[in-house]
C-alpha cells in the first residue's frame, strides 16, 4: 500500500512538474525602441560585449564572423559553459543561435520588426528535445524572469548610440 502511496504521489509531482513548465519552455518578450535598426543590429551581434546587457552570462565568445555556421561559447554566471552555434542569420532583421543542453537544445530567436513608424525588438526563447520540461523547470523560469530587464538594458546602449549619431 505504501509503495502505491509513493509511486502515486511521484506521479502526481512529475506531471505537475510538467504542465507548470509549459510556460517556461517558449517564452518570448518584445520591447518597443527609439534605436536604429543599425545601432540595435550591432548591440545584438557583437557577442563580446553579450554580458554588458545580458545579466546572466559572465562572458561570450565567437569564433569567427556573426553568420550562418559559427560557433562561439558562452559562459553564464551560474553553471557550465556551453558552446551555441549561429543557425540562421537576416542581416538588420534576425537571427537565431542554439546551445546543446542534455538532451535537448536552447534556441534563441532575436528579430525586429518596423510597426508604424517604430521598431520593435523581440527575444523569444525555447526549449526544444526529450529533456525540455525539465530544463523549462531548471532554467526556464529564471530565463524568463530575466527578459525583460536584459532586453531593457538593449534598448538602453543601442539607443545611447543612436543618439550619439
Amino acid at each position: 500500500m505504501m509503495q502505491k502511496l509513493i509511486l502515486m504521489t511521484t506521479f502526481l509531482f512529475a506531471v505537475n512538474s510538467i504542465v507548470s513548465a509549459k510556460g517556461n519552455r517558449h517564452f518570448s518578450h518584445t520591447v518597443v525602441t527609439a534605436a536604429s535598426r543599425q545601432d540595435l543590429w550591432q548591440v545584438w551581434t557583437d557577442v563580446d560585449n553579450w554580458h554588458k546587457w545580458d545579466s546572466g552570462l559572465r562572458k561570450a565568445t565567437i569564433y569567427g564572423e556573426f553568420k550562418t555556421g559559427t560557433k562561439g561559447e558562452l559562459i553564464p554566471d551560474k553553471g557550465p559553459s556551453a558552446r551555441f552555434v549561429i543557425t540562421e542569420v537576416y542581416s538588420d532583421s534576425s537571427y537565431v543561435f542554439k546551445t546543446k543542453i542534455p538532451l535537448g537544445w536552447l534556441v534563441i530567436k532575436r528579430f525586429m520588426q518596423d510597426k508604424s513608424g517604430q521598431l520593435y525588438f523581440t527575444h523569444d526563447v525555447k526549449f526544444k528535445g526529450l529533456l525540455s520540461p525539465l530544463w523549462a523547470v531548471l532554467l526556464g523560469k529564471r530565463y524568463r524572469k530575466m527578459l525583460p530587464v536584459v532586453m531593457e538594458e538593449i534598448r538602453k546602449i543601442a539607443e545611447a548610440k543612436t543618439t550619439k549619431s
